[in-house]
């Protein structure tokens, strides 16, 4: 699943990330947590707001059982609209912090690591401060902010559905979850016959 999202310099992206975070950019996250470990479909699903210089995506991406199309989808959904809706809990928001911390610490454990991560905000045209920026507005996020920020960049009313394997599997899926009949495209994006 894939819908637009904002750049790396706009002031919402670290918040973004960590709501992602709880989303499923962690191994306990709330996808992860529903699709591998309550049903078994996937050895593991992740999700990401892309940092980029220009508009981003936010995209869910999984590998899952032919067999499971059809309800990874719709739990992939759930849990999306469910975090768009209710946003995060005091909980989450206590553990999401957690993590962050972790990540700073281990970012700029090691000479290797820093200039690694300091070039990558340099090819996004961020400044050298942006880390310790980003750090200040994720501590300072409370789950009214991150709320906010679910309801407006995880609706996804206006996703796109990629769906690769067997396609009576596929045209199912989108079927079964109530979603418009599929553009079916060769491997470089060129309408299949």
């Amino acid at each position: 699943i894939a819908r637009g999202g904002p750049p790396a310099a706009d002031p919402v992206y670290p918040r973004l990330s960590m709501l992602n975070i709880a989303l499923g950019g962690s191994f306990t996250s709330r996808l992860n947590q529903n699709l591998r470990e309550d049903h078994g479909w996937t050895y593991g699903v992740r999700s990401r707001f892309n940092a980029q210089r220009g508009p981003s995506m936010f995209v869910v991406r999984a590998a899952i059982r032919a067999d499971a199309i059809s309800p990874a989808l719709g739990e992939t959904r759930k849990e999306v609209a469910k975090m768009a809706k209710d946003g995060v809990t005091d909980p989450e928001v206590e553990k999401l912090r957690a993590l962050i911390n972790g990540e700073a610490l281990e970012t700029y454990s090691t000479l290797h690591s820093a200039t690694g991560t300091l070039a990558s905000n340099a090819a996004l045209g961020l400044a050298p401060d942006q880390d310790a920026k980003d750090l200040a507005a994720q501590r300072s996020a409370t789950p009214a902010d991150l709320g906010q920020l679910a309801a407006q960049y995880l609706d996804l009313s206006r996703a796109t559905v990629v769906l690769v394997g067997p396609k009576e599997a596929a045209v199912k899926a989108l079927e079964d979850n109530g979603l418009p009949k599929p553009i079916f495209v060769d491997g470089e994006g060129r309408p299949a016959k």
